[in-house]
């Protein structure tokens, strides 16, 4: 029952409470007059007597009929007072629900993860290639460089340490946020190819604890010798590339042998995407 359907309901109650009141005071009324008149006319002779009690019996009768009537009326406003106060009850309860809800979002300040970090190496290259076979950049041993902002902005929450926030141990790591998507993007170049060799080189990452591997293919055509390339490759933290001294070493493999081709890495970019997190 909605709030118009009890409003109608309580109007009804109480206009036959009314109603029923005021033909109570009537019939007492009449009950008074009639007794007034036989006082008046000094009592009268004794059938008139006994008609007027009879009336007065009748009149009694009514009344009570309408008291019973009214007893009603007052239980039926008494449940319809009952009903609208667990309505309110229940109002109020929601309302304090919603309170307690909209308070806790207040007290929470939502922080955007995102960010990216861009370091510039020297001195990290390969040389000496053989056919499919895969060699691991010594990233510890080259130089690095992180570019100032806002080319680099570090992703609220870390600790802004490339030692600790994206190289341990030869291996590169991600946001520590488990389910962020991180892109990485590996600027370098290649040079000392023999002229007649043709065929690709692969700059791989891989998580030696998970065996999880992502690369990128770069085409190295016979006429070229030397040239810049950018690959980009895709990852998702989680336990096994976040855990202590995990991550993902940097590798590259040839489909032809060359021991004078190499390969050197300028810069590696980490692009941390967009993710929330409530910070209480």
């Amino acid at each position: 029952m909605d709030s118009t359907e009890v409003k109608i309901r309580d109007k009804k109650v109480l206009g036959n409470l009314f109603r029923n009141v005021d033909n109570l005071e009537q019939f007492v009324g009449q009950a008074s007059a009639k007794i007034q008149e036989l006082i008046n006319a000094g009592g009268g002779d004794l059938t008139e007597i006994q008609n007027a009690i009879n009336e007065l019996n009748s009149d009694v009768d009514v009344i009570n009929d309408q008291i019973t009537t009214i007893n009603g009326d007052i239980s039926a406003l008494q449940t319809s007072v009952t009903v609208n106060t667990q309505n309110i009850l229940a109002l109020t309860n929601t309302d304090e629900a919603q309170n307690t809800r909209l308070t806790t979002l207040e007290s929470k300040s939502y922080k955007n993860r995102a960010g990216q970090v861009k370091v510039n190496y020297t001195g990290l290259s390969l040389t000496n290639f053989t056919a499919t076979t895969n060699q691991t950049f010594n990233i510890g041993s080259a130089t690095h460089t992180i570019s100032a902002s806002p080319t680099t902005i570090w992703p609220y929450g870390s600790s802004s340490d490339y030692a600790t926030d994206f190289y341990v141990a030869n291996r590169l790591r991600e946001n520590n946020k488990l389910g962020q998507v991180h892109r990485w993007r590996i600027i370098g170049s290649y040079a000392n190819k023999a002229a007649a060799n043709n065929g690709s080189l692969i700059i791989e990452i891989i998580n030696p604890d998970s065996g999880f591997t992502s690369n990128v293919s770069i085409t190295l055509p016979s006429n070229t010798t030397a040239e810049s390339f950018t690959a980009e490759i895709l990852t998702i933290a989680d336990n096994a590339s976040l855990a202590v001294g995990a991550g993902y070493q940097l590798r590259a493999r040839t489909s032809f042998a060359d021991n004078d081709f190499t390969v050197s890495i300028a810069s590696i970019t980490r692009v941390s995407e967009a993710t929330e997190v409530d910070v209480i």
